[in-house]
């Protein structure tokens, strides 16, 4: 399999509300709106966030109509936003960085303090810190149950991840094997990930630039590990390389894939809960023993905010 192979299976549907909320916008708004999503995600780690009356005279648009224009747009005022977004982050940090202190998650996601973002977490969620740092050492279910609190707001236009990922098309396709040079990632998960790419991929790196862009990595998984705690599952990130070159080998079979564009974990696992729905609706089965994938055709997205990544999601079907 060759990167062009995969990208042109399908363009990347979107999971991220924001971007389905804006294209539904004239251009006069849409700019408005985006630069004031701008201002938001520059400062979402730190505790300098402006107040949202700051973010309107920014956008030129006024307090009230701005208030008015967001909360109609998006279902949620913009406070409520932009506390949601803090939260997130925390929470995906709480999470994915055991080894970090709350104090410290606390700090670089715009809370004065733990005890702030303990509150937050009570008042929004009704859950503490320590038991979201437990679901590292647990299942699937709690923390789909946790990240779909997450989720944008529903309302009667279909911009929440779950509703969007029911549009997703899948294809099925059939693959040679093919080799990477991979690490293992730990502890499992986006941080792990995201502390890979930054050590091996930064965009600035030249000898990363192949044809004008950045280099795309894979992220790879036995379909058996789902199974295990998250802390105990293996997850390796690498890149295609020559067969003496390689530690890993994708296997050739058959596999169900598609191609989506998140900004968030929610995203991520409402994609890929919607490819196991497809499987149940269409008496596919995983392969035992198998693997399933993950391709970052645009690796900028994990060091930028603002960029959502362009994943395409592979899972290997029992032949």
């Amino acid at each position: 399999m060759t990167d062009q192979d995969t990208i042109n299976t399908h363009s990347a549907f979107s999971l991220v509300p924001e971007e389905h909320i804006l294209n539904g916008m004239s251009p006069v708004w849409q700019k408005r709106f985006y630069q004031a999503l701008e201002i938001i995600f520059s400062h979402i780690h730190n505790s300098d966030m402006p107040e949202w009356k700051q973010i309107a005279s920014q956008c030129a648009i006024s307090a009230y109509h701005f208030h008015r224009m967001f909360s109609a747009a998006f279902n949620e005022t913009p406070a409520r936003y932009i506390s949601r977004m803090h939260l997130q982050m925390a929470i995906s940090d709480l999470f994915e960085n055991p080894s970090l202190s709350v104090t410290d998650i606390a700090h670089s996601n715009g809370f004065s303090s733990s005890q702030a973002l303990a509150k937050a977490l009570k008042r929004e969620y009704q859950c503490t810190a320590r038991e979201i740092r437990a679901l590292h050492h647990g299942h699937i279910e709690p923390l789909q149950s946790l990240l779909n609190k997450l989720s944008a707001p529903v309302s009667e236009s279909r911009f929440t991840e779950q509703q969007l990922a029911s549009d997703i098309q899948f294809s099925i396709i059939e693959s040679d094997s093919f080799y990477l040079l991979t690490e293992q990632i730990s502890p499992p998960g986006l941080s792990g990930v995201v502390d890979w790419h930054l050590r091996n991929n930064r965009s600035g790196q030249a000898h990363h630039i192949k044809a004008g862009s950045i280099t795309p990595f894979f992220m790879v998984m036995s379909n058996d590990d789902q199974e295990l705690p998250f802390s105990e599952q293996l997850l390796l990130a690498g890149k295609q390389t020559e067969q003496n070159k390689a530690n890993t080998v994708i296997p050739a079979g058959t596999y169900l894939s598609c191609r989506v564009s998140v900004a968030a974990e929610t995203g991520w696992l409402c994609a890929w809960n919607s490819l196991y729905q497809h499987m149940l609706k269409t008496g596919l089965e995983p392969q035992e023993g198998g693997v399933h994938f993950e391709i970052a055709h645009n690796p900028v997205a994990f060091e930028e905010l603002l960029t959502p990544a362009d994943l395409s999601l592979y899972l290997q079907l029992k032949s």
